[in-house]
């Protein structure tokens, strides 16, 4: 166990981070400079698996300090970060496998990433979103253009080794941005691994499945016409809410009783005939019938809602079997009441 005074800043910021998880941690991050911001991805990148010792120490020091009146996670990661990195020199310490600048953008919303890379040639913005999470990606291709975000696309898709010269270059770039942002200078350039392979099918399939099924249909399309086997390949690898019905039982409850109501019952109303009965047969009889009726009464809706909704029922059966909660296809079990 690491004693609390020995602790570096930047280790308890980022052990504190990943226990709030992404969603809090994201709204905790819009509140920092970009340079914290930059500067935290770094470190980051780095980190060891904390020892669960270490992060009961720090959410216990956390909740300690955030009980003083006036205090807030922002204050408590901004004086982390300004204590540990305000002292620690640039260098070989602040390298990072790729490239910080790469690196830091991890730790940002996707509207602050699309504002930088908007203008840049479809081959940089695909090796920077290669670098990012499915969610990141997800969330920037969605607001470029058809014609680019089809093209980025692809271009993932295809991506092997990358050069360290065009690395060296997309780091440059956004060198720039960020110093425009008021990032400082960290000193001791990037540092470029040899050669990165980023990109792939697997990606690809996991991005376009944050889509929403309109959106993805058309970006599956632009592939089928650039190149078919390779949009196989991708559809292959895909989940997406039609994918349900290979659930088995025992994992469709499970998901029914994690997901929000509204949203299943939005879903179910859009759901092929085969997809509806194998939800309303894992129901109690009475839940089945009361959700029948709340979709008959609600009358009609746009689709771009049904759309949303069965998005999520998708995304949250996605993490639901990467957890291995669930299994697609085998046993069956009794069914649940999810009303």
């Amino acid at each position: 166990m690491t004693a609390l005074s020995t602790m570096k800043g930047h280790y308890k910021a980022g052990v504190l981070l990943t226990a709030l998880g992404e969603d809090m941690s994201s709204d905790i991050l819009k509140h920092l400079m970009p340079n914290e911001i930059r500067r935290m991805g770094v470190k980051m990148s780095k980190f060891p698996n904390p020892k669960v010792e270490d992060v009961d120490i720090i959410l216990k020091e956390f909740c300690r300090l955030l009980s003083a009146p006036g205090a807030g996670a922002q204050d408590y990661l901004r004086g982390l970060l300004t204590r540990a990195m305000g002292t620690e020199k640039a260098g070989a310490e602040e390298e990072s496998a790729l490239s910080p600048e790469l690196e830091a953008l991890k730790w940002m919303e996707p509207q602050a990433i699309l504002n930088i890379i908007r203008g840049e040639h479809p081959q940089a913005i695909a090796i920077v979103l290669s670098n990012l999470s499915r969610e990141q990606s997800s969330g920037i291709l969605s607001e470029l253009p058809e014609t680019t975000r089809n093209e980025v696309i692809l271009r993932m898709a295809s991506l092997g080794e990358i050069p360290p010269g065009v690395v060296r270059e997309i780091s440059e770039v956004l060198q720039a941005e960020f110093t425009k942002m008021g990032a400082e200078d960290e000193g001791g350039g990037a540092a470029v691994s040899p050669t990165k392979k980023a990109g792939g099918s697997k990606q690809i399939a996991g991005i376009l499945s944050q889509f929403t099924p309109s959106a993805e249909e058309k970006a599956m399309a632009a592939l089928r016409e650039a190149n078919p086997d390779l949009a196989q390949e991708i559809r292959e690898l895909m989940f997406i809410f039609d994918d349900i019905e290979k659930i088995d039982d025992r994992g469709l409850q499970a998901l029914m009783k994690d997901v929000d109501k509204d949203d299943l019952a939005l879903a179910i109303r859009g759901a092929k005939e085969g997809l509806k009965e194998k939800f309303y047969k894992n129901m109690s009889q009475r839940a089945a019938e009361m959700m029948k009726e709340d979709i008959e009464a609600k009358g009609p809706v746009k689709r771009s809602e049904v759309e949303r909704a069965q998005q999520a029922v998708a995304k949250l059966a996605v993490s639901l079997i990467d957890a291995g909660t669930i299994v697609l296809g085998g046993a069956e079990g009794e069914a649940v009441d999810v009303l």
